[in-house]
């Protein structure tokens, strides 16, 4: 009888209210502005909006499309069986208050499917949070990320439902962890999840995990009492400990593991650590040089950053190298310095090295900067600053096969294209580009993998 009247109660308020609805960050107001954006006014059970102080949807079986850039000023509810999609071109992000800018996702959704998996939460664009809550079901498609920074709450992504991730997760508040508690993680090809600075903790189960897919942290990897790993190849990496000493029996099957300590309790072997692993990964060190004018402008690339100080070297007379600067490392990865004092009508060589705390040399790398000339090959980028789409214009008194490369400011390359140039200007449109916001190196390259030319393109 109960439910009888639960279902009829349920009914009516649909015919008052009206029904499910897709709504959408365009056609239905400037969500970035919370009288617009804000929870229960994105919903066919609230026509007109009301205020409050957290983001909720109001459980009407809705799907809510977010298509362009929100700022958040308060936490987000998603509540079942809503649906929220993060679109390619869409974000959702903390506004730095001091107000707790969490998100809590409660919906298993209404049986919505993007790329075969049903859930309440798709993310192809992103989310960047203080703190992040899976209750239910997400997904983090191929494109996708979820970032986590710690704020006015602590920076750990929370996870008590099922996660598919095909994308990327990166936990960088300090201290802040991954708690897998319950429901299944999923970890498919070439995702990631990245925790900066504490603690991976597995409670429960970590399923699918390909050769391609990986998990570092800064800490250490705990695999706590009920937690399981059934891997297909993929790496864990710990910059600490590889910690099992909750599970008595082996719980890991067919993974890479590596840790900057030891192995506790693991009844398999280290391993060479994943290369996808940030915290312990191979380093990447590109340096280019081109023309500016009449000034020579130097840019390196470091995938890892974790020296202490660079200097730049130019030969001088009788090929004796100077320092011509000297920095400190940043952590971001992207230097850049200009050479008023090049040499226009000869070849310029320039050497990078990278010091530890020691000051011992660790990283080498030299490269040479042909004379400045007209007919010289030019990479133009346009329009920099680029949105979605960038095209380029190379023109070039050289002819054959050609690679393009664009590497992103952590030193990992995005995009890799073969071109034939026939000696004359070449346009190129890129659409198919994995980028986000921040300042991108294009690269020219000749058939023997020699640098000709080199721009950059800033994304937004």
């Amino acid at each position: 009888m109960k439910r009888k009247y639960l279902l009829l109660l349920n009914f009516l308020l649909l015919s008052l209210f009206g029904t499910s609805t897709t709504f959408t960050s365009v056609t239905n107001g400037a969500w970035g502005v919370p009288a617009t954006w804000g929870g229960v006014y994105v919903s066919s059970f609230f026509t007109v909006p009301v205020a409050g102080t957290n983001y909720f949807t109001a459980g009407a079986g809705d799907t809510i499309i977010v298509n362009h850039a929100i700022t958040m000023d308060y936490n987000i509810f998603v509540r079942d069986p809503d649906v929220l999609i993060i679109g390619p071109s869409g974000s959702i992000t903390h506004g730095g208050t001091a107000v707790t800018n969490s998100f809590y996702h409660l919906s298993s959704g209404t049986g919505y499917t993007i790329a075969g998996i049903s859930a309440g939460l798709f993310v192809e664009g992103e989310v960047n949070v203080e703190f992040f809550r899976n209750a239910a079901v997400i997904s983090v498609q191929s494109g996708g990320a979820i970032t986590t920074t710690s704020g006015a709450s602590s920076g750990d992504f929370e996870n008590f439902g099922d996660t598919y991730n095909s994308g990327s997760i990166t936990i960088a508040g300090p201290m802040s962890a991954f708690n897998n508690n319950s429901g299944d993680l999923w970890m498919y090809a070439s995702s990631l999840i990245d925790v900066q600075d504490g603690d991976f903790n597995n409670r429960t189960l970590i399923r699918e995990f390909p050769t391609s897919a990986c998990i570092t942290a800064s800490n250490n990897f705990n695999n706590l009492l009920g937690g399981t790993v059934m891997g297909n190849g993929g790496g864990i990496g710990a910059g600490v400990n590889v910690d099992n000493s909750a599970n008595p029996l082996s719980n890991f099957d067919d993974a890479q593991w590596c840790a900057g300590s030891s192995g506790i309790n693991l009844p398999l072997a280290l391993e060479n650590c994943p290369a996808c692993s940030p915290a312990l990964a191979e380093q990447t060190l590109i340096i280019s040089a081109d023309w500016k004018e009449n000034a020579a402008q130097i840019t390196w690339l470091n995938s890892s950053d974790n020296g202490a100080s660079y200097a730049l070297e130019r030969a001088v007379e009788n090929g004796v190298m100077e320092t011509i600067y000297s920095t400190e490392t940043t952590g971001h990865g992207y230097y850049t310095f200009t050479d008023h004092s090049a040499t226009l009508r000869t070849t310029n060589y320039y050497r990078l090295l990278e010091y530890n705390l020691d000051g011992q040399i660790i990283t080498e790398q030299t490269i040479s900067l042909e004379p400045n000339k007209k007919d010289a090959t030019q990479i133009r980028c346009y329009p920099n600053p680029a949105v979605d789409v960038a095209k380029l214009e190379i023109r070039s008194d050289k002819k054959g096969l050609f690679t393009l490369e664009i590497w992103a400011p952590v030193g990992h390359s995005v995009y890799s294209k073969d071109l034939h140039i026939s000696g004359e200007m070449t346009m190129l449109q890129l659409n198919d580009v994995n980028w986000s916001a921040g300042m991108y190196l294009v690269r020219l390259l000749d058939e023997k993998g020699v640098q000709i030319a080199t721009n950059r393109i800033i994304v937004r």
